[in-house]
C-alpha cells in the first residue's frame, strides 16, 4: 500500500482507469479513491451523487448514470 502512496508509482501505470466512487458510500472511503485515480497518468474519477456501495444494487436512474459513465469510457 506504501508503493500506492506514491506519485511515482501512479505515474507509470499506463491502463486508462476509471474509477466509479459513490457519494453515500460507508465501506469505502470516496475522497481516497478519487485522490488516487487523479494521481494516475490516465485515471478518471466520477462521484454518483446519493449511491452507497453497491451500484448494481441501486434503483435505476443511478445504474443508468454508471453505466452510461462506463460505456462512455470504453469509448
Amino acid at each position: 500500500m506504501d508503493a500506492f502512496r506514491s506519485d511515482s508509482f501512479l505515474q507509470h501505470i499506463a491502463l486508462p482507469v476509471l474509477t466509479v466512487a459513490y457519494s453515500s458510500d460507508r465501506v469505502t472511503e470516496t475522497r481516497a479513491a478519487v485522490s488516487m485515480t487523479e494521481r494516475l497518468a490516465h485515471g478518471q474519477a466520477m462521484v454518483l451523487d446519493r449511491c452507497r456501495h453497491d451500484v448494481l444494487m441501486e434503483r435505476d436512474s443511478v445504474r443508468v448514470r454508471f453505466w452510461t459513465a462506463f460505456d462512455g469510457f470504453l469509448g
